[in-house]
C-alpha cells in the first residue's frame, strides 16, 4: 500500500473522530471513525514504519481539531505556549502511533475476530494509560462521545467510560475486519455486541422512585474572565451573585450553588465578603456552597488552594473542600526544577498547592461531594467521593477562558458519564455555562447555554443504589492492558515457531 493512501487512511480516522465530541457532536460517527485507521493495520502490505506515521498523523489531525480551543493561551506567552502545546499534541499522537504499531504488528499472527478483539483492548488500555500521572489528560476518551445515547452510556455504571471506548473500538474493528476478509460474521459478531449493549442499556433504566429530593438551585453568574481577577469589579461581580441568589430563593432550595472562584478574594479572611455570604445564607434559608481561593499560613509559607466552602442557613461555615487534582501549568507548574522557566497560565498569586482529602459535606437531607473543574474528567476522583458517602456530586466550574469554543460543550458531556458510573445525580454549576442536573442515569435536565446569565433549580433525587463500576473501580480498563500484553505474547510465540 502507498504512502498516499495510508495518509489518506490516518488522516480520514483522525477527522471522524473529531466530529464525534461537542461541538459538532456527531457521536454515531463513532461507530466507524477507526474503521479507516483499522483497515489500515489490519492490512499486511502496510509496513511498522507506514503504521507509526500514520498512527501519529491520526493522532495530530484529532487532537489539533479537538483541542483546538487551546490555542488562544499563546497570548499569555507566545514562543513557551506555543511550543508547549505544540509537544502536548505530539505527546497524544505517539499513543494512536503506538495503537497502529501494535496493531499491524499483532495481525502477523493474530487474525480475524481475536485480532479485532486485541486491537480494541489496545485502544482502551491505552487510553486509560494516556489519563494517568501528572501530565494525565484523558480528554478525547472515545467513550464520551456517547454521552447523549442514553442506552449505550449505562454501560459506564458496569466499568466506567473505558467499557464504552472498548465496545466502539471493538465494533469498529469488526467492520475493518469484515472489509478486509470480505466476511459476514464479524458484521454479525458487531450487531449482537452493539444488541447486547443495548439489551443493558434497556433493562438497567428504571423510573426513579425516591422518597428523599433535595431541591438544588444552579447560580450561573455569567462573569467575563477579564472583569473576574479586576478589583474594581469586586463589587459589582458580588452583587450578581447576591442577586441571582435572592431571585433562587422564591424557589426555596435546600442548597444554593456558586461556580468555581465565584468572587475574587479569599473567603475566609476578606470579612466584607465573608459577612455577605453568610448574610445571603440567613436570608434565604438556604445552604450555600462557594467557590472561592483560600490561603493557609505554615512555618512562614503560604499556601494557596482552590476551594469550595459550605455555609449553613444559619450563616455558619461548615467546612471546606480543596481541590486535589490541580491543572498544570494551568494552576502550578509541576517538576520546577526542569520547567523552572515555566509561569503559570491561569492568574493568581502564586502555585496553588492540592488538596489532600475527599470532603463531604452534609446539609441534614444528604451529603454530596465537590469536584472543581478539571477533576470532572477522572473517574477515579469522583468516585472517591461516594465511597466516602456522598449521595450526590457537585461540579463546580470556571470555562470562560475557553471563550465561545467547543471546550465547555466537551468539559460538560464528560461529567455525565461520572453520574452514570456511580449511580448519583450530578449538579453541575459553572460560571459561563454549560451550567446543568443529570441523574443517575445520564438524563440531562434544565442545560443552560454558554455566556448567560441564568438561575435553574431541580429537585434532585437522593437513590441508595450503587453501581458494579464501584466494586471493581479501574479493574476493566486494567484488564484491557492486560489483554493487549497476552495478545503481544501470542504473536511473539508465533514468531517464534516460524
Amino acid at each position: 500500500m502507498g504512502w498516499r493512501r495510508s495518509l489518506i487512511s490516518a488522516t480520514a480516522s483522525g477527522s471522524i473522530l473529531a466530529l464525534c465530541f461537542p461541538k459538532p457532536d456527531l457521536y454515531w460517527l463513532s461507530w466507524v471513525s477507526l474503521v479507516p485507521a483499522m483497515t489500515l493495520a489490519a492490512d499486511l502490505r502496510v509496513s511498522v514504519k507506514k503504521a507509526a506515521l500514520s498512527g501519529f498523523i491520526m493522532g495530530l489531525v484529532f487532537y489539533t481539531s479537538l483541542l483546538y480551543w487551546l490555542f488562544p493561551f499563546v497570548s499569555y506567552g507566545f514562543a513557551i505556549v506555543l511550543t508547549g502545546l505544540i509537544l502536548g499534541i505530539s505527546y497524544l499522537s505517539l499513543y494512536t502511533s503506538l495503537f497502529m504499531v501494535a496493531s499491524r504488528w499483532m495481525r502477523d499472527r493474530i487474525k480475524g475476530i481475536w485480532w479485532a478483539l486485541f486491537a480494541s483492548a489496545l485502544w482502551t488500555g491505552l487510553e486509560f494509560v494516556r489519563s494517568l500521572g501528572t501530565f494525565g489528560f484523558p480528554w478525547g476518551v472515545l467513550g464520551y462521545s456517547q454521552y447523549r445515547n442514553i442506552y449505550i452510556l449505562q454501560l459506564a455504571s458496569l466499568f466506567s467510560v473505558y467499557s464504552i471506548s472498548f465496545l466502539l473500538a471493538f465494533v469498529n474493528g469488526l467492520i475493518a475486519e469484515g472489509i478486509r476478509e470480505r466476511r459476514r460474521l464479524p458484521y454479525v459478531i458487531a450487531a449482537a455486541s452493539v444488541g447486547f449493549a443495548l439489551a443493558y442499556g434497556f433493562s438497567s433504566i428504571k423510573p426513579i422512585e425516591s422518597a428523599e429530593h433535595i431541591r438544588v438551585s444552579i447560580i450561573q453568574g455569567n462573569i467575563d474572565q477579564n472583569q473576574k481577577w479586576d478589583l474594581r469589579y469586586r463589587s459589582q461581580i458580588l452583587n450578581t451573585f447576591l442577586r441571582l441568589t435572592r431571585i433562587s430563593a422564591l424557589a426555596r432550595p435546600d442548597l444554593i450553588v456558586w461556580p468555581e472562584t465565584a468572587v475574587p478574594g479569599y473567603f475566609r479572611y476578606d470579612p466584607w465578603l465573608r459577612g455577605a455570604i453568610m448574610d445571603i445564607a440567613s436570608e434565604t434559608g438556604a445552604f450555600i456552597l462557594v467557590g472561592a481561593d483560600d490561603v493557609e499560613y505554615s512555618g512562614g509559607e503560604r499556601k494557596f488552594f482552590n476551594s469550595a466552602f459550605l455555609v449553613s442557613p444559619k450563616g455558619e461555615v461548615l467546612g471546606k473542600y480543596d481541590k486535589i487534582h490541580l491543572v498544570p501549568f494551568g494552576e502550578y507548574v509541576p517538576y520546577k526544577s526542569i520547567f523552572s522557566f515555566v509561569e503559570k497560565i491561569v492568574v493568581g498569586e502564586g502555585d496553588f498547592s492540592g488538596g489532600d482529602s475527599y470532603t463531604v459535606f452534609s446539609m441534614g437531607k444528604g451529603r454530596f461531594g465537590t469536584i472543581i473543574c478539571y477533576e470532572a474528567i477522572f473517574p477515579w476522583l469522583v468516585r472517591g467521593f461516594v465511597e466516602k458517602g456522598a449521595q450526590f456530586i457537585v461540579n463546580i466550574t470556571n470555562d470562560a477562558w475557553f471563550g465561545r469554543t467547543s471546550a465547555p460543550y466537551q468539559h460538560a458531556a464528560m461529567s455525565v458519564l461520572r453520574a452514570v458510573e456511580n449511580r448519583v445525580p450530578l449538579v453541575r454549576c459553572a460560571n459561563t455555562g454549560v451550567s446543568m442536573f443529570v441523574d443517575p442515569y445520564g438524563r440531562i435536565y434544565k442545560k443552560t447555554g454558554i455566556f448567560e446569565e441564568r438561575v435553574i433549580t431541580w429537585d434532585l433525587p437522593i437513590v441508595k443504589c450503587r453501581s458494579f463500576y464501584m466494586k471493581v473501580k479501574e479493574g476493566f480498563p486494567i484488564f484491557c492492558i492486560a489483554l493487549s500484553i497476552f495478545g503481544a505474547v501470542i504473536r511473539l510465540k508465533g514468531s517464534a515457531r516460524r
